[in-house]
């Protein structure tokens, strides 16, 4: 069986069309406020100092929105993306152990999967960056064993333990449908 579409029927300019298309299948536009109402800073089990607090969650792509900060020294431990990440820092300045950049403020960081590093805040009073998180990161103890698995379906289940441990209410807006 084949399937016949007839190029007379489809018209690539139409802006009424594509504006039809768009109210159907489009996902609605994302607003995620800074406000801790929105979404609360949520300490980082495992690390030293570091905190973070969700922006969205998309589980259909294992995407989820983050920012991440320390209010001094802090380190954030050995582990490896199995998908890219993209990271703008707001303040201060960070970097990993094992390479010779140092992140600050407002510079761009595009990092590529399959390397371990571990994140430590540079300056002595912190840092923010925000984070675009795809995929699996594996967390590593000294041994260079593997210790936990974190991907968008963890990091839902931990913003929905801490909202219910804190008495608040999870907010369905972090959630892209």
């Amino acid at each position: 069986m084949s399937l016949v579409i007839n190029s007379d029927d489809i018209t690539l300019n139409d802006e009424q069309q594509l504006t039809d298309v768009a109210e159907r299948y489009q996902l609605d536009d994302l607003y995620a406020p800074a406000s801790e109402d929105y979404s609360p800073w949520m300490f980082v089990e495992g690390s030293e100092g570091m905190w973070a607090r969700y922006l969205w969650f998309d589980l259909r792509l294992g995407q989820w929105g983050a920012m991440v900060k320390s209010e001094g020294p802090g380190v954030l431990g050995r582990h490896k993306h199995r998908s890219s990440v993209l990271g703008y820092t707001v303040s201060g300045s960070w970097g990993y152990e094992e390479y010779d950049w140092e992140a600050k403020a407002g510079d761009v960081v595009q990092e590529s999967p399959g390397v371990i590093h571990t994140l430590r805040s540079v300056n002595p009073t912190g840092f923010e960056t925000f984070f675009v998180l795809n995929g699996s990161i594996d967390w590593y103890d000294e041994e260079g064993n593997v210790v936990l698995v974190e991907d968008v379906f963890y990091n839902v289940h931990r913003y929905e333990q801490y909202c219910k441990q804190n008495g608040l209410e999870v907010n369905q807006a972090l959630f892209r449908r």
